[in-house]
């Protein structure tokens, strides 16, 4: 996506593309999605889908979005998985949030995946990361990434 980085590490890759190989599917909400290759990237392999700082400083709280194709193909090479991360420090040290998101769960589609960001309130410098890591299975698909603020209603 546009403004999007990928890390230096890691031997995978992350692109842009208009329609899905491997499983064969189309972007969630067309022209494009996210696709990181684990279909020809070695197992254990990884690479970081880096977004362009966030400002998280108002008070509120946040929350990650997004959807994620996932499929049966390749069911003996499962572990294809997505592991969110943020990085509070420009990209160079990067912490967990929530647990590994499995490509194979047993459905064929997307769904949709939410994470909690408010453990970052206060901070002005947030980049949410996509750490795509390969089980040499199916290519993995997000679209329609957001972050998304919600304020609590003041009581009179």
């Amino acid at each position: 996506p546009s403004g999007w980085a990928v890390s230096s590490d890691g031997v995978c890759a992350w692109s842009r593309v208009t329609d899905g190989t491997y499983p064969t599917q189309a972007p969630y909400s067309p022209p494009a999605e996210a696709k990181f290759n684990s279909y020809d990237c070695s197992t254990g392999n990884f690479k970081q889908l880096i977004s362009p700082v966030l400002d998280l400083s108002t008070q509120g709280n946040y929350s990650l979005s997004f959807w994620m194709y996932h499929d049966t193909l390749y069911a003996g090479n499962f572990a294809d998985r997505l592991q969110v991360q943020v990085s509070l420090d420009g990209g160079s040290t990067f912490e967990n949030v929530g647990a590994e998101i499995s490509r194979f769960t047993g459905m064929n589609g997307w769904a949709q995946h939410t994470l909690d960001l408010s453990a970052y309130v206060g901070q002005d410098s947030v980049r949410v990361v996509f750490k795509g890591i390969s089980g040499w299975g199916s290519n993995m698909f997000l679209d329609d990434v957001s972050v998304v603020q919600t304020v609590a209603a003041s009581t009179v």
